[in-house]
C-alpha cells in the first residue's frame, strides 16, 4: 500500500478510515458528522459540512472534545476542524430553504357579520322588582358590593368582630353597618 501521489488511493484510505471513524461515534454523534465530507489537510481533519447541514456543523462542532480522540487515532491527525461550506457567491444561489413561520395572531376573520346590535333595555334580560329602574338596582348591588369589600379588608385581630375604624378605611367616612 504504497501512495506516492496517488490521490485516489488516499481517499480510499480516508474514505475507508472515515466509515470506522463513524462506526466508533454515538449514533447520535454519527448522524451529525456524517452529514460531513472528511478532507486531510496535513495534520488536520477537515470535516466540510454543505452549507444546508447548519445544523449539524454546529452539532459536531460543540462535540469536538469528542471526536478529536478518536480522529486522532483513526487517522493520526493532530487537529479537528469544521467547515461549513458557503456556496460561492456567483450566481445567485437561493437561501438555504427555512419553513416559514406563521404570524403569532391568526388575522382577523374577514367574513364575520357585523355583531348583533345590543337590544333595547326596555326589556331587561333578569327580574328587576316591579316599579324599580333596572340601572337603580344595578348601583344599589354595586353599593353593597362595594360595602362587604370593606369588611373583608379587617386587619386580621383576634376580635375581628370590630368593625374597621374610619382610619383603616382611608378616611372616606364609609363605616360598615
Amino acid at each position: 500500500h504504497h501512495h506516492h501521489h496517488h490521490k485516489a488511493g488516499e481517499a480510499q484510505d480516508l474514505a475507508e478510515g472515515w466509515r470506522a471513524f463513524l462506526e466508533a461515534l454515538k449514533p447520535t454523534l454519527r448522524a451529525f458528522v456524517r452529514e460531513a465530507r472528511p478532507h486531510l489537510e496535513g495534520k488536520t481533519l477537515v470535516l466540510r459540512f454543505p452549507e444546508s447541514k447548519a445544523f449539524h456543523h454546529k452539532k459536531a462542532e460543540e462535540q469536538k472534545a469528542h471526536l478529536l480522540p478518536l480522529a486522532r487515532a483513526q487517522f493520526g491527525v493532530e487537529e479537528l476542524a469544521f467547515v461549513l461550506e458557503k456556496k460561492s457567491l456567483s450566481g445567485a444561489s437561493p437561501p438555504p430553504p427555512t419553513k416559514p413561520v406563521p404570524p403569532r395572531e391568526a388575522p382577523p376573520p374577514v367574513a364575520a357579520p357585523p355583531p348583533e346590535p345590543e337590544p333595547p333595555l326596555e326589556d331587561p334580560p333578569w327580574e328587576a322588582e316591579e316599579g324599580e329602574d333596572p340601572s337603580e338596582e344595578l348601583r344599589r348591588l354595586a353599593r353593597l358590593l362595594g360595602g362587604r369589600l370593606l369588611w373583608v379588608r379587617k386587619p386580621k385581630a383576634p376580635e375581628a368582630e370590630e368593625p374597621v375604624s374610619e382610619d383603616g378605611i382611608g378616611g372616606n367616612g364609609i363605616m360598615p353597618p
